[in-house]
Protein backbone atom coordinates (compact mmCIF):
# COMPACT_ATOMS: atom_id res chain seq x y z
CA UNK A 1 0.00 0.00 0.00
CA UNK A 2 1.78 3.08 -0.90
CA UNK A 3 1.93 6.24 1.91
CA UNK A 4 -0.34 8.97 0.55
CA UNK A 5 -0.07 12.24 2.38
CA UNK A 6 -1.75 15.53 1.68
CA UNK A 7 -1.20 19.06 0.45
CA UNK A 8 -3.55 21.85 1.20
CA UNK A 9 -4.09 25.70 2.38
CA UNK A 10 -4.83 28.84 1.46
CA UNK A 11 -4.46 30.03 -2.55
CA UNK A 12 -1.60 32.19 -3.17
CA UNK A 13 0.73 30.81 -0.43
CA UNK A 14 3.38 28.29 -1.92
CA UNK A 15 1.26 25.25 -2.08
CA UNK A 16 2.35 24.62 -5.94
CA UNK A 17 5.81 25.90 -5.14
CA UNK A 18 6.08 22.99 -1.94
CA UNK A 19 4.60 20.68 -4.26
CA UNK A 20 7.63 21.27 -6.92
CA UNK A 21 10.33 20.98 -4.14
CA UNK A 22 8.95 18.17 -3.17
CA UNK A 23 8.65 16.48 -6.23
CA UNK A 24 12.65 16.95 -6.17
CA UNK A 25 12.86 13.90 -4.30
CA UNK A 26 13.34 10.46 -6.44
CA UNK A 27 10.95 8.55 -3.82
CA UNK A 28 8.16 10.74 -3.92
CA UNK A 29 4.99 11.74 -6.12
CA UNK A 30 2.94 14.91 -6.31
CA UNK A 31 -0.03 15.62 -7.86
CA UNK A 32 -0.54 18.92 -8.11
CA UNK A 33 -4.63 19.99 -8.37
CA UNK A 34 -5.49 16.21 -8.13
CA UNK A 35 -9.40 15.27 -8.20
CA UNK A 36 -8.65 12.60 -6.24
CA UNK A 37 -10.84 13.90 -2.92
CA UNK A 38 -13.68 14.78 -4.91
CA UNK A 39 -13.29 11.23 -6.69
CA UNK A 40 -13.02 9.62 -3.10
CA UNK A 41 -16.28 11.61 -1.71
CA UNK A 42 -18.34 10.47 -4.43
CA UNK A 43 -17.30 6.78 -4.13
CA UNK A 44 -17.77 7.02 -0.64
CA UNK A 45 -21.64 8.46 -0.83
CA UNK A 46 -22.23 5.48 -3.30
CA UNK A 47 -24.02 3.47 -0.77
CA UNK A 48 -27.55 4.30 0.21
CA UNK A 49 -29.92 3.47 4.08
CA UNK A 50 -31.51 0.10 1.80
CA UNK A 51 -27.63 -1.59 1.31
CA UNK A 52 -27.59 -4.53 3.28
CA UNK A 53 -24.37 -4.45 5.87
CA UNK A 54 -22.83 -7.17 3.57
CA UNK A 55 -22.08 -4.18 1.10
CA UNK A 56 -21.35 -1.69 3.95
CA UNK A 57 -18.62 -3.72 5.27
CA UNK A 58 -16.53 -4.06 2.08
CA UNK A 59 -16.54 -0.24 1.54
CA UNK A 60 -13.33 0.87 3.55
CA UNK A 61 -11.58 -2.01 1.53
CA UNK A 62 -12.97 -1.19 -1.62
CA UNK A 63 -12.09 2.60 -1.70
CA UNK A 64 -8.30 1.88 -0.69
CA UNK A 65 -8.27 -0.28 -3.43
CA UNK A 66 -9.57 3.07 -5.04
CA UNK A 67 -7.04 5.27 -3.98
CA UNK A 68 -4.25 2.80 -4.72
CA UNK A 69 -5.19 1.61 -8.23
CA UNK A 70 -5.69 5.79 -9.08
CA UNK A 71 -2.42 6.43 -8.07
CA UNK A 72 -1.01 3.29 -10.08
CA UNK A 73 -1.82 5.19 -13.26
CA UNK A 74 0.35 7.86 -12.37
CA UNK A 75 3.83 6.50 -10.91
CA UNK A 76 5.16 3.14 -9.06
CA UNK A 77 6.29 5.88 -6.30
CA UNK A 78 5.10 4.44 -3.11
CA UNK A 79 5.59 8.02 -1.46
CA UNK A 80 2.51 10.01 -2.41
CA UNK A 81 1.60 13.64 -1.94
CA UNK A 82 -1.92 14.46 -2.85
CA UNK A 83 -2.39 18.21 -3.64
CA UNK A 84 -5.96 19.68 -3.23
CA UNK A 85 -7.36 22.81 -0.87
CA UNK A 86 -10.11 20.68 -0.04
CA UNK A 87 -7.93 18.14 2.12
CA UNK A 88 -7.80 20.98 5.35
CA UNK A 89 -11.57 20.72 5.30
CA UNK A 90 -12.98 19.00 8.25
CA UNK A 91 -15.76 16.88 6.23
CA UNK A 92 -12.88 15.48 4.06
CA UNK A 93 -10.33 14.86 7.49
CA UNK A 94 -13.47 12.95 8.26
CA UNK A 95 -13.90 11.10 5.49
CA UNK A 96 -10.43 9.80 5.53
CA UNK A 97 -10.63 8.59 9.28
CA UNK A 98 -13.85 6.90 8.27
CA UNK A 99 -11.71 4.86 5.20
CA UNK A 100 -8.41 4.07 7.02
CA UNK A 101 -9.28 4.21 10.73
CA UNK A 102 -6.49 6.54 11.20
CA UNK A 103 -5.47 10.68 11.19
CA UNK A 104 -3.79 12.06 7.65
CA UNK A 105 -1.28 14.29 7.45
CA UNK A 106 -1.83 17.43 5.91
CA UNK A 107 0.84 19.91 4.99
CA UNK A 108 -0.91 23.57 4.63
CA UNK A 109 0.25 26.54 3.08
CA UNK A 110 -0.44 29.68 4.85
CA UNK A 111 0.54 33.38 4.44
CA UNK A 112 0.09 36.59 5.98
CA UNK A 113 -3.81 37.07 4.69
CA UNK A 114 -2.99 40.88 4.08
CA UNK A 115 -0.33 39.89 1.66
CA UNK A 116 -2.78 37.23 -0.10
CA UNK A 117 -5.57 39.80 -0.91
CA UNK A 118 -2.66 42.13 -2.39
CA UNK A 119 -1.46 38.57 -4.40
CA UNK A 120 -5.13 38.70 -5.74
CA UNK A 121 -5.90 42.69 -6.45
CA UNK A 122 -2.67 42.63 -8.03
CA UNK A 123 -3.11 39.35 -10.20
CA UNK A 124 -6.53 40.81 -11.08
CA UNK A 125 -5.76 44.44 -12.09
CA UNK A 126 -3.15 42.82 -14.32
CA UNK A 127 -6.23 41.62 -16.45
CA UNK A 128 -8.32 44.85 -15.61
CA UNK A 129 -10.73 43.16 -13.43
CA UNK A 130 -12.02 44.04 -10.18
CA UNK A 131 -10.66 41.79 -7.22
CA UNK A 132 -13.99 42.90 -5.00
CA UNK A 133 -16.53 41.48 -7.59
CA UNK A 134 -14.49 37.88 -8.80
CA UNK A 135 -16.11 34.70 -7.81
CA UNK A 136 -12.57 34.00 -6.58
CA UNK A 137 -13.15 36.17 -3.30
CA UNK A 138 -16.27 34.18 -2.19
CA UNK A 139 -13.38 30.93 -2.73
CA UNK A 140 -10.69 32.72 -0.90
CA UNK A 141 -13.00 32.74 2.08
CA UNK A 142 -14.43 29.98 2.06
CA UNK A 143 -11.19 27.89 1.53
CA UNK A 144 -9.86 30.39 4.46
CA UNK A 145 -12.85 29.18 6.99
CA UNK A 146 -12.62 25.67 6.02
CA UNK A 147 -9.03 25.68 7.22
CA UNK A 148 -9.65 27.81 10.42
CA UNK A 149 -12.51 25.42 11.60
CA UNK A 150 -10.01 22.14 11.17
CA UNK A 151 -7.23 24.06 12.87
CA UNK A 152 -9.91 25.15 15.52
CA UNK A 153 -11.22 21.46 16.12
CA UNK A 154 -9.91 18.12 17.02
CA UNK A 155 -8.05 17.83 14.04
CA UNK A 156 -5.70 20.21 14.55
CA UNK A 157 -2.95 17.72 14.87
CA UNK A 158 -3.65 16.65 11.75
CA UNK A 159 -2.40 19.75 10.04
CA UNK A 160 1.43 21.38 9.61
CA UNK A 161 1.20 24.80 8.67
CA UNK A 162 4.32 26.43 6.22
CA UNK A 163 4.18 30.08 5.94
CA UNK A 164 4.87 31.44 2.89
CA UNK A 165 7.48 33.72 4.08
CA UNK A 166 9.55 31.48 6.24
CA UNK A 167 9.66 28.95 3.68
CA UNK A 168 11.44 31.48 0.87
CA UNK A 169 13.62 33.01 3.59
CA UNK A 170 14.43 29.48 5.13
CA UNK A 171 13.25 26.55 2.85
CA UNK A 172 15.56 24.04 4.03
CA UNK A 173 14.28 24.08 7.78
CA UNK A 174 10.52 23.83 6.82
CA UNK A 175 11.68 20.61 4.41
CA UNK A 176 12.93 19.07 7.26
CA UNK A 177 9.92 20.42 9.66
CA UNK A 178 7.38 18.14 6.93
CA UNK A 179 10.28 15.25 7.08
CA UNK A 180 9.53 14.86 10.54
CA UNK A 181 6.14 15.37 10.39
CA UNK A 182 5.13 12.65 7.86
CA UNK A 183 8.15 10.33 9.33
CA UNK A 184 10.45 9.82 6.21
CA UNK A 185 14.03 10.31 6.01
CA UNK A 186 15.21 13.95 4.97
CA UNK A 187 16.27 14.47 1.26
CA UNK A 188 18.29 17.39 -0.04
CA UNK A 189 16.64 19.54 -2.14
CA UNK A 190 17.36 22.35 -4.34
CA UNK A 191 15.92 25.69 -3.20
CA UNK A 192 18.15 27.60 -6.10
CA UNK A 193 15.07 28.77 -7.92
CA UNK A 194 13.34 29.90 -5.08
CA UNK A 195 12.09 33.81 -5.89
CA UNK A 196 9.77 35.70 -3.33
CA UNK A 197 6.64 37.32 -4.23
CA UNK A 198 7.29 41.18 -5.06
CA UNK A 199 3.68 42.23 -4.35
CA UNK A 200 3.66 44.85 -1.86
CA UNK A 201 0.82 44.84 0.99
CA UNK A 202 1.27 48.70 1.24
CA UNK A 203 1.10 49.67 -2.33
CA UNK A 204 -2.07 47.77 -3.12
CA UNK A 205 -4.30 48.03 0.05
CA UNK A 206 -5.45 51.12 1.88
CA UNK A 207 -4.64 51.47 5.64
CA UNK A 208 -7.98 50.05 6.95
CA UNK A 209 -7.91 47.38 4.78
CA UNK A 210 -4.28 45.83 5.48
CA UNK A 211 -5.16 46.66 9.44
CA UNK A 212 -8.07 44.25 8.82
CA UNK A 213 -6.95 41.69 6.87
CA UNK A 214 -3.97 41.19 9.32
CA UNK A 215 -6.34 40.15 11.99
CA UNK A 216 -6.80 36.99 10.23
CA UNK A 217 -3.96 34.88 10.41
CA UNK A 218 -5.77 33.08 13.15
CA UNK A 219 -2.49 30.74 13.17
CA UNK A 220 -0.73 33.52 15.04
CA UNK A 221 -2.11 33.00 17.93
CA UNK A 222 -5.67 34.13 20.24
CA UNK A 223 -5.17 37.95 19.38
CA UNK A 224 -5.99 36.51 15.62
CA UNK A 225 -9.36 35.14 16.37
Amino acid sequence: MKKIFFLAGLPRSGKNLLGTILNQNPNMFGLLQSPLCELLHRQKNWDSKDDVQEIKNIKSKYLKNFIENFYKEFTNKNIIFDSKRNWDDYNNIQMYRDIFNSKPKVVCCVRNVEDIIASFVNLYDQSERFWDFEPMKIKFYQDYWNLRRTYLSKYKDCLLLIDYDKLISDPEDNLKKIYKFINEPYFKHNFNNIKKSKTNAKELLSTIQIKHFSKLSFWKGYSFR
